[in-house]
C-alpha cells in the first residue's frame, strides 16, 4: 500500500470518528441531559382511561397500539382476538384518540382502554401501564408486553401466544446479538415473581420515557432486559438460533438458489461457493442469523422452519431486504391476502433513500 492510500485511509478513520463524536455529543449526551431536566418530575402521560372488565388476577398484557385512522388492522384483530380467546386481559395503551370503529373492536377484546400522549414511545407506553397496572391494583400472574411495530400473521399465532404465556420467569420472542445482548421488547412476558422484584419496580421508576431511539433502546430495551433476567431463576426465548439450528437439521435440507433472497445484507455475499454438506450450510446460516436483531437477519428461517408469526414492518427501511426480495419468499410462508397488506406495509414505510440529508445522517447512527 502507498504512502497516499494510508494517508486517505488514516483521513477516513479521523473523520468518521469525528462523525461519531458529533453525533453522540449533539444527539446523546445532550438529549440525555435535556430529558433528565425535562422529565425530573414526570409522572405520566395517560390523558384518559376505561376500564371493561373487573378482573384483577390472571394473565394481563400491555399492548401499544399506533394506528391513526378509522379501521383496526387484520394484523392487529388477529393478535388482539388471539389474546381475548386465550383468556388474556389485555390493557391498550393507544397515542392517538381511537376512531368510533376502533374503539368498538377494542372495548369486545380488551380489559382496559389508556389514551395517552406519545412521550416516550412504546417505552414511554410501557412505563405508564406498568404504574397504572400498580395503581389500580391489579396482580397478573403474567405479564406480556407487545406492541405493534410487528406483523402478526395467522400461521403460528396461537402457538406464539401459548408459549408467550408459559412458565418461564421470562419469556421473549427474539433476542439482539448484535449490539450489548438483549431481549427484544415488542414481545415477551414475565412472571410474577419478576414483576414483583425490586428489579423490575426499581427499573420501571427510574427510566426516563426519552423521545431520543438510541437511548430508548440502550437505557429502555437494554435495561429493561438486564433488569428482567437479574430477577430470573428461567428464561426461554421462543424463537431462538439454537432451536431454528435443530429444526434446521431435522429438514436436513437447504434450498440453495433461494439463498440469495432469503439470507439478509450484509452477509449475503459472505456465503461458501461450496459448502462440504447441508449440515455445514446450516451451520453458516445459522451463524450469520445469530450476529445481529434475529427477527431481522432470520426472516424467513424462523417463519419457514418454526412458524414464527411475526415479521418486522422496517425489514426493507433497515436495508437488510429489498421489496422483491421479501415478496418472492414470503409466497411460500404466508396467505396471499397476508402477504399483500404485510407488503403494503413495506412499501408504506419506504427506505432510507427517501430521507432528507440530516435524517440520512442520523439513521446511519440508529436515531431514525
Amino acid at each position: 500500500m502507498d504512502v497516499l492510500s494510508i494517508a486517505k485511509n488514516l483521513l477516513r478513520r479521523i473523520v468518521l470518528r469525528l462523525e461519531r463524536w458529533v453525533f453522540w455529543t449533539r444527539y446523546i449526551a445532550f438529549d440525555q441531559i435535556k430529558d433528565r431536566i425535562a422529565l425530573r418530575n414526570y409522572v405520566d402521560d395517560i390523558k384518559t382511561f376505561e376500564t371493561l372488565s373487573e378482573k384483577t388476577e390472571g394473565t394481563f398484557a400491555i399492548f401499544v397500539y399506533y394506528e391513526p385512522g378509522e379501521a383496526v388492522s387484520d394484523s392487529v384483530q388477529r393478535i388482539i382476538r388471539t389474546l381475548d380467546k386465550a383468556g388474556v386481559n389485555t390493557i391498550l395503551v393507544n397515542n392517538h384518540p381511537l376512531s368510533e370503529t376502533q374503539r368498538a373492536f377494542f372495548r369486545t377484546h380488551c380489559h382496559t382502554l389508556i389514551q395517552r400522549g406519545n412521550q416516550g414511545f412504546d417505552f414511554g407506553c410501557y412505563k405508564d401501564a406498568v404504574k397504572f397496572i400498580d395503581e389500580k391494583g391489579l396482580t397478573p400472574d403474567r405479564l406480556m408486553i407487545l406492541n405493534d411495530s410487528v406483523f402478526f400473521a395467522a400461521r403460528g399465532l396461537d402457538d406464539f401466544v401459548e408459549a408467550l404465556n408459559g412458565h418461564q420467569d421470562v419469556i421473549a420472542a427474539y433476542e439482539n446479538w448484535g449490539e450489548d445482548y438483549h431481549l427484544q421488547s415488542f414481545a415477551l412476558s414475565v412472571s410474577r415473581d419478576v414483576i414483583t422484584s425490586e428489579a423490575f419496580q426499581n427499573f420501571w421508576k427510574a427510566y426516563i420515557p426519552s423521545n431520543n431511539r438510541v437511548l430508548a433502546i440502550d437505557q429502555g430495551e437494554k435495561g429493561l432486559t438486564y433488569a428482567i433476567l437479574e430477577a430470573s431463576k428461567s428464561t426461554k426465548v421462543i424463537y431462538s438460533v439454537d432451536q431454528l439450528y435443530s429444526e434446521m437439521l431435522k429438514t436436513d435440507n437447504v434450498d440453495e438458489p433461494m439463498l440469495n433472497t432469503v439470507v439478509c445484507q450484509p452477509w449475503r455475499g459472505s456465503l461458501k461457493t461450496n459448502p462440504i454438506n447441508s449440515k455445514d450450510r446450516i451451520i453458516e446460516l445459522c451463524g450469520f442469523i445469530a450476529k445481529t436483531s434475529t427477527i431481522h437477519s432470520g426472516a424467513f428461517f424462523f417463519p419457514n422452519y418454526m412458524a414464527s408469526p411475526l415479521y418486522k414492518k422496517d425489514l426493507v427501511y433497515r436495508g437488510r431486504y429489498q421489496l422483491w426480495e421479501v415478496a418472492a419468499w414470503l409466497e411460500t410462508i404466508m396467505s396471499a391476502e397476508e402477504r399483500a397488506q404485510f407488503l403494503n406495509l413495506l412499501r408504506l414505510k419506504g427506505d432510507a433513500s427517501q430521507l432528507s440529508k440530516m435524517d440520512r445522517f442520523k439513521f446511519r447512527h440508529g436515531l431514525k
